[in-house]
């Protein structure tokens, strides 16, 4: 880590973090706006194929997904290359592996365009994400400690998001 930092680019990570943090905190308001309506969603769906699910635990469930989707946006925004390289790694040597990953690719294409709204709701995290990891990068952070500061200040900003809506509703 750089410890001979200017004041501009202290000011420039802080800014940066405080934009990156915004917008999760953001994100979790939105999120836990659609948590109700998902979670109706999910329990009629589970009367319909008899699973005993209760309100709490599609709830839970739901929130555990919100946590992984986050470190899995955070691996993606500290090792982007490695992780195409895994997805796709050999999948082009055969025609049948390019083949499916065409189809994949162009799924991913049309649910992008179906569900444009989410697709620009993630764009922002993304976008937000790549400019504290350029800042991070730029002073001489490692990929691990990248990792844990952008990891911690998500999952904290995205559960103030959270709070924030279930605290402001119910007054």
């Amino acid at each position: 880590m750089n410890r001979f930092l200017s004041p501009n680019q202290n000011k420039q990570l802080w800014l940066s973090l405080l934009l990156f943090s915004l917008c999760y905190g953001v994100f979790g308001w939105l999120f836990a706006e659609g948590i109700p309506h998902l979670t109706s969603w999910l329990l009629e769906q589970s009367i319909i194929v008899n699973l005993p699910l209760s309100t709490t635990s599609i709830s839970g469930g739901i929130k555990f997904l919100s946590i992984l989707f986050i470190v899995i946006i955070t691996i993606a925004l500290i090792a982007p290359f490695q992780l195409i390289s895994i997805c796709f790694g050999d999948s082009l040597k055969s025609e049948k592996k390019a083949f499916f990953s065409l189809l994949i690719g162009t799924s991913i294409v049309i649910l992008l365009v179906c569900w444009f709204e989410l697709f620009v709701r993630l764009s922002v995290l993304f976008s937000a994400g790549i400019l504290v990891r350029l800042d991070l990068q730029y002073l001489g952070y490692n990929k691990s400690q990248s990792f844990l500061i952008l990891l911690l200040v998500a999952l904290t900003s995205l559960w103030v998001g959270l709070f924030a809506f279930y605290w402001f509703n119910l007054r």
